[in-house]
């Protein structure tokens, strides 16, 4: 992936960042499907894009260190756009760009149809590149998806365009003359000998971003890659992590996760599940004792698009015992 801070921006300004933690975060980043649908994702001066009072040369080093792999936009005149015609009718995407600011101080904004964004520029500067995104559900059928620089002479240096369905942007999908799909990441464990019907799961994870899975439930990890048994996964509803044994959710208490790497313990067995995430532990829950699960464990991949992916994971263990809450809180603190 490409290196840089990640800002999202609404057309109300909101902005939110990506994980972070004093280490990265590094680990397993797991995405559901996407398509970039915007072509020369980098060359802006491809006839694909079109300038209004603004000049484009594709002569600058991206922020994956290749020579002339970006994009340099320099407005000629006030309120200079850069488009792409892209026939959809509306629905819920999300265009974003790498952006790096040149010279000058005045506005940088996207547009989305017929919606514009915030103003940018306090989120830029001139030594890194920072992911910017706009999302809407609009008809862009008329005027298409790009980039407005506000003031005349201001130059910015853009890389990697995208245009893609979700309320989100993913990771970078570089295209030149077709629109380029990236397959839902799937990661998967053999359960003999990794999991059992007592154990502790403990892993640390953090969100993709601030705009992942509003309103769906959202699956950590499966020990059954074949139907929803066997998971432990956080409900955004209501905030509560849970965890599902084939039989019926147990919920765990509110135990929230974030953009922020968390750490998290959830021990299971004999009559009793119970979680702690950073310190915290949740509510105890009755079990019965056994989870199903099929042949292979899957990790930040549900059984349904909604719960697929767009997180990022590291140091999943599984221990074949429960261990005590006093190990859960100091394990996770």
């Amino acid at each position: 992936e490409a290196t840089g801070a990640k800002i999202v921006a609404g057309a109300s300004g909101v902005a939110a960042t990506a994980p972070v933690d004093a280490g990265g975060p590094f680990g397993y980043l797991a995405e559901g499907q996407r398509t970039n649908l915007l072509l020369w994702s980098n060359d802006m001066a491809n006839v694909a894009w079109v300038p209004t009072t603004m000049t484009t040369a594709k002569t600058s080093t991206g922020p994956d260190g290749v020579a002339n792999s970006a994009t340099r936009l320099t407005a000629t005149g006030a309120t200079a756009t850069i488009l792409q015609l892209y026939v959809a009718a509306a629905a819920d995407r999300t265009n974003s760009a790498w952006i790096r600011r040149v010279t000058g101080t005045g506005t940088i904004k996207l547009f989305q149809g017929a919606t514009k964004s915030a103003d940018l520029a306090s989120s830029l500067n001139t030594s890194t590149y920072t992911q910017v995104e706009l999302n809407a559900t609009v008809d862009v059928t008329l005027t298409g998806v790009g980039i407005e620089i506000g003031t005349d002479t201001d130059a910015i240096d853009v890389w990697c365009n995208q245009f893609e369905a979700g309320a989100f942007a993913s990771s970078p999908m570089p295209t030149t003359t077709v629109a380029v799909a990236r397959n839902a990441d799937v990661l998967t464990f053999p359960n003999s000998g990794n999991i059992g019907n007592t154990g502790t799961a403990y892993f640390e994870e953090a969100q993709y971003s601030a705009n992942v899975f509003v309103a769906n439930a959202r699956t950590f990890f499966a020990a059954d890659n074949s139907n929803d048994h066997g998971q432990i996964y956080w409900k955004p509803a209501n905030g509560n992590l849970a965890f599902y044994d084939g039989t019926a959710e147990r919920s765990l208490g509110a135990l929230n996760v974030s953009t922020s790497i968390k750490k998290i313990a959830v021990a299971f067995g004999g009559t009793s599940v119970i979680a702690a995430i950073d310190g915290v532990v949740g509510t105890a829950a009755t079990y019965d004792g056994a989870i199903i699960t099929g042949s292979t464990m899957q990790v930040l991949q549900g059984t349904v698009a909604a719960e697929a992916g767009f997180s990022i994971l590291r140091n999943l263990r599984i221990y074949p015992l429960a261990l005590s809450t006093a190990r859960l809180q100091a394990m996770t603190t």
